[in-house]
């Protein structure tokens, strides 16, 4: 049985083959939905730890620091007692406009026209070399009072003009990964600039931050972990996770429908192989196990194909695409039993086979 196994696939390798890189396709856009879904949290944890792992304080009613947008009066960072130091934080969500690509290309070609790209951002305003600032990956640190550092994400090259506002800031520096939002690129400047953007100047705060713990706060704010943070700024992409999540079923649906399509077409054109065989004492098992186990195979196959097809994708994928290395186990597993569940309908027809069918003439 295993051997007429073999030889039915190399038979209808064609067949086979269309439905294994069909498959293929559908386990990596499984592993590719699930790991932007991943994206989303590991960004926003990420981005928040990397500005501060301790204590955020917070107005009171604020949901949270990068959803709630209350400023406050940062001289209130005095009157917090905490085993470490307290330093404020400003953060705004909104619009930078940069020269475009294409306008750069331009320009370095002698055509200087005046292309701009416009996208949205959040802004935030920290204390130099103070908490809430960020990983410096190229570059360097922004040490002037007209000096950018962004997120590689909001891909602006280091020496390029951005406003923000009516503030003309130069990018000295890049950070990998820092967004928010799906995606949302942040922009780090000092304090001060960012209360002449946002607040016109006076000396306010969104947010107040320390690595030590807290033992006592002015009335109105509240602390919070980073972790409560994060979790907040997820809450505004629920209902796009949820989407992806139902996607995702979808898609192992349509996958085991393919399997199935295939090994049900396959049972059909062996009906007459299964007669005879049952009619020589074949058992029904056997064929059972035949026909599971080719649906196994292209299963399998193709969640291995998957895996190579997915890294090859990442790099095109625009948003930050999170994959649990778990994921390269489960997905084999996965598909085992995708394929035993798709084998069910070839394995009704193989069942129902009369042993008789054998020597009845053709068409019988």
């Amino acid at each position: 049985m295993w051997l007429l196994t073999a030889r039915d696939l190399q038979h209808r390798a064609l067949r086979f083959g269309m439905a294994i890189f069909g498959t293929a396709l559908l386990f990596a856009m499984v592993i590719l939905v699930g790991g932007v879904a991943a994206g989303f949290s590991s960004s926003a944890t990420g981005t928040v730890n990397a500005m501060n792992e301790g204590t955020w304080i917070l107005p009171e009613g604020a949901s949270g620091a990068f959803t709630s947008y209350a400023a406050f009066d940062a001289g209130l960072a005095d009157e917090v007692v905490a085993d470490d130091e307290v330093v404020p934080l400003l953060i705004m969500r909104g619009v930078a406009t940069s020269e475009a690509a294409e306008a750069v290309a331009s320009a370095d070609e002698g055509d200087l026209s005046s292309a701009e790209a416009t996208q949205d951002i959040v802004l935030v305003g920290h204390v130099a070399a103070g908490l809430g600032g960020p990983p410096v990956d190229v570059g360097r640190a922004a040490s002037g009072l007209d000096e950018v550092v962004a997120s590689s994400a909001a891909e602006l090259p280091i020496g390029s003009s951005v406003w923000v506002g009516e503030r003309d800031l130069e990018v000295v520096g890049t950070a990998d990964g820092m967004t928010m939002f799906a995606g949302t690129p942040l922009l780090f400047v000092d304090l001060e600039v960012a209360r002449d953007i946002a607040v016109e100047g006076r000396p306010a705060a969104t947010a107040l931050l320390t690595s030590g713990t807290v033992s006592s706060l002015p009335d109105g704010l509240v602390a919070i972990a980073a972790t409560a943070v994060a979790d907040d700024a997820l809450r505004l992409i629920e209902d796009a996770v949820g989407t992806i999540d139902i996607i995702n079923v979808l898609l192992w649906i349509v996958a085991a429908s393919v399997i199935g399509a295939v090994v049900y077409l396959s049972a059909l054109d062996r009906l007459r192989d299964f007669a005879v065989l049952k009619a020589i004492g074949a058992s029904t098992r056997s064929l059972l196990v035949g026909l599971a186990l080719q649906a196994t195979i292209v299963a399998v196959v193709a969640a291995v194909l998957a895996i190579g097809l997915a890294e090859l994708l990442v790099p095109v994928f625009p948003l930050h695409v999170a994959i649990d290395p778990g994921t390269f186990i489960r997905l084999p597993l996965l598909a085992v039993g995708v394929g035993l569940l798709a084998s069910l309908g070839g394995l009704r027809r193989a069942v129902g086979v009369d042993p008789a069918a054998a020597f009845s003439g053709p068409g019988g």
